[in-house]
């Protein structure tokens, strides 16, 4: 990821989570009865304490179902996801949630 490359310190921090992969139908099977669910954010970032959802959409990309569902849900539990567009978005949430744990 770029942004490991201007901050290193965030290398194990933030990571992609792996779905929306074309599987067949037992795949699909295996990893449901395993606890996956659809929706589930793109990237997870941990700083300072903090655990912070993104997900990654094209300019004109909207979410799914699924997404809608399992954002709704986790904002009732008091958890927001961020919907970014671009890679320079992600780059600059980042460099926030890092300068922002600097000032406490």
């Amino acid at each position: 990821m770029k942004i490991w490359n201007e901050m290193p310190e965030t290398r194990l921090c933030l990571f992609h989570v792996p779905n929306g992969m074309n599987i067949d139908a037992r795949q699909g099977a295996k990893f449901k009865a395993q606890g996956v669910i659809s929706g589930v954010p793109d990237l997870v970032f941990v700083w300072q304490g903090k655990t912070h959802f993104i997900e990654v959409k094209t300019k004109t990309g909207v979410l799914s179902k699924n997404q809608k569902s399992l954002h709704q849900k986790w904002k009732e539990q008091g958890v927001e996801v961020e919907v970014i567009r671009t890679s320079g978005e992600i780059v600059d949430f980042i460099k926030k949630q890092v300068e922002q744990s600097k000032l406490f």
